[in-house]
């Protein structure tokens, strides 16, 4: 009982140190991210912060161990184990290597447009674990770094214009020769539009049915559009062309 009462205070101690590591870790970072931003860029100065908040947390540790003795090692044992288990050791030191690979080979950075596997939106985050992303649907992605570099990255935004596809069923009964005149026409008269030799609009016929031909418009817009709303935008410009042109889309 004796010993109890010191261990427990040596307990109290190690808790209120950690406390105090994480919270200085976390300003650390903060003002980190907010000076360097300019200087270094959104992801190397994600790259510093987080760098700099392991260290902080790492020698916070240290101390823990040093004033504390074994009551300390008990609580970064504990915090040790629960993080084990609810994370997985092995996928923390796969996210690990996988960030580090993502902040130096540079497949992608913050504010690009990227599909990884079968997700696609906008780069808003990366850590030395995680990589986050908001989709085109405003849904927040967060994925492991491990299953980022285990998946075909396509980065949509390095080159400047990415191609925008919108498949239009016309019925057979229509004249198809206007219709595709009319998409031709389409092409000359949308905007935002990049014009040049390599990023040419076309129109194509892809699919030849029973009973209905499937053309695609194909348009290039400025790598630093957002898809969806230019997507949505090719399409009002599409419908509207067609009708009146008095040509009658395939009813699903």
């Amino acid at each position: 009982m004796e010993n109890l009462v010191p261990f427990i205070q040596s307990a109290l101690v190690a808790v209120a140190i950690a406390f105090g590591a994480y919270l200085a870790a976390f300003v650390a970072g903060l003002v980190l991210r907010r000076a360097l931003n300019h200087l270094l860029g959104s992801t190397w100065s994600n790259f510093v912060a987080n760098l700099v908040s392991l260290g902080i947390l790492l020698w916070g540790a240290k101390i823990i161990l040093d004033y504390t003795g074994a009551a300390g090692a008990l609580v970064i044992l504990a915090t040790a184990i629960t993080g084990a288990f609810a994370i997985g050791s092995e996928r923390l030191a796969a996210d690990l290597v996988g960030g580090v690979t993502i902040f130096f080979a540079k497949p992608f950075e913050i504010g690009q447009y990227v599909s990884i596997g079968d997700y696609e939106g906008d780069i808003v985050n990366i850590t030395l674990t995680t990589t986050h992303m908001n989709s085109f649907d405003g849904s927040r992605i967060v994925l492991h770094n491990s299953t980022v570099m285990d998946n075909t990255i396509t980065n949509l935004t390095v080159n400047p214009a990415i191609r925008i596809t919108l498949p239009i069923a016309v019925p057979g009964s229509e004249d198809l020769e206007k219709a595709a005149t009319v998409l031709h026409n389409c092409l000359a008269s949308f905007e935002p539009q990049v014009r040049l030799p390599d990023y040419e609009g076309s129109v194509v016929c892809e699919n030849v049915n029973l009973g209905y031909v499937e053309f695609q418009v194909r348009v290039f817009i400025p790598s630093t559009e957002l898809m969806g709303p230019a997507r949505y935008k090719l399409f009002l410009h599409v419908i509207n062309a067609l009708k009146a042109a008095g040509i009658q889309l395939m009813k699903s």
